[in-house]
């Protein structure tokens, strides 16, 4: 799908050619891409438990730790292929699902137009993944990049190294 700019045609007389999400639209967007994440991965988990009836999902005796290797591929499948669903629509449209709800896409903070998917994927998505995924610092910068969303312009620190905005369409 083409990234849809802006049309005179869609924007109020009295209205600017953006306006910025605010930071509840933004959480509830963030929510929603969650539990798409759990979801998935339950729903998963309980194919995998019909389709693999063995008692053994994950056991431990005295010859080490075994595991059902289907199970475990079914639940890390359903969560690989949901992550790259959301990659493709953050790459393409500017949006995951959750954004795609709420109504609101990322653009570049300069000119409203496509960012691109190295800002989007790489710089927003995967970097931003493993910041956060630090032990100890991953949780300080989490909580002071979510803080930053109280800016005026909403803008987190992701969204700044990434020279990105969230508007709502």
């Amino acid at each position: 799908m083409q990234y849809r700019e802006y049309q005179t045609d869609d924007i109020p007389p009295n209205q600017a050619a953006s306006e910025l999400a605010g930071p509840w639209m933004r959480l509830i967007a963030v929510i929603i891409d969650i539990l798409i994440y759990a979801g998935v991965s339950i729903i998963a988990a309980i194919v995998g438990l019909l389709l693999f009836p063995d008692d053994t999902v994950f056991r431990s005796d005295d010859m080490g730790t075994e595991a059902n290797v289907g199970f475990i591929i079914l639940v890390v499948g359903a969560a690989i292929i949901t992550l790259i669903v959301q990659w493709v629509l953050l790459g393409t449209r500017g949006q995951t699902i959750g954004k795609i709800a709420m109504k609101i896409r990322i653009v570049d903070a300069q000119t409203g137009a496509h960012p691109g998917w190295p800002r989007l994927v790489l710089l927003r998505a995967i970097v931003n993944g493993i910041l956060t995924g630090i032990p100890f610092l991953g949780f300080v910068y989490f909580l002071v990049d979510s803080l930053f969303i109280f800016r005026p312009d909403h803008r987190t620190i992701h969204d700044l190294y990434s020279g990105t905005r969230v508007d709502k369409l």
